[in-house]
């Protein structure tokens, strides 16, 4: 009840001051229920790693967490030492392909599927764009063929 409490309260004091500070970029907001969790310090410690692809990304990030600003200072400490070690990473950078594969449909009308890594993959056209324009857009369109005879799982590859 209290981090729900001192979460309404942020969005309402903190809204407009949020908006300006994000105004011109993406964003990614990091929510955790409490500092010195184990997940939430690697995931930290893996964000603090990547700040420089975040910024390539133009992307701003923030984290967020109930606690006090005493107890943030404290975790803060371990999230850096943690940071350090040059083994915490699974080397997939996870979260950074979600940006790109969000900033790569917020520009163009696609989805990407399930495992795409980078833009020399194929992509999914959107439902939402008629074939004539796919076909306008991209040029080439896969149209997987499947037993229920519908077309909509069509395949564009970006990189050519």
């Amino acid at each position: 009840m209290y981090c729900s409490l001192v979460y309404a309260q942020f969005i309402l004091i903190y809204s407009r001051l949020l908006l300006y500070w994000n105004y011109f970029s993406w964003a990614i907001l990091f929510s955790h229920p409490a500092d010195f969790t184990p997940v939430c310090t690697t995931e930290l410690a893996r964000a603090a790693q990547l700040a420089e692809k975040f910024q390539e990304r133009n992307v701003q990030m923030i984290a967020l967490s109930c606690d006090s600003p005493e107890s943030h200072r404290g975790w803060i400490s371990d999230i850096v030492a943690y940071a350090k070690d040059p083994n915490i990473t699974s080397k997939r950078n996870e979260i950074l392909r979600v940006i790109d594969s969000m900033q790569l449909s917020d520009r163009t009308p696609v989805a990407t599927p399930e495992g795409w890594k980078n833009i020399k993959e194929a992509c999914m056209v959107q439902p939402s764009v008629p074939m004539s324009k796919a076909e306008e857009l991209f040029g080439k369109v896969n149209t997987v063929q499947l037993p229920s005879g519908e077309s909509y799982l069509r395949q564009v590859n970006l990189a050519e």
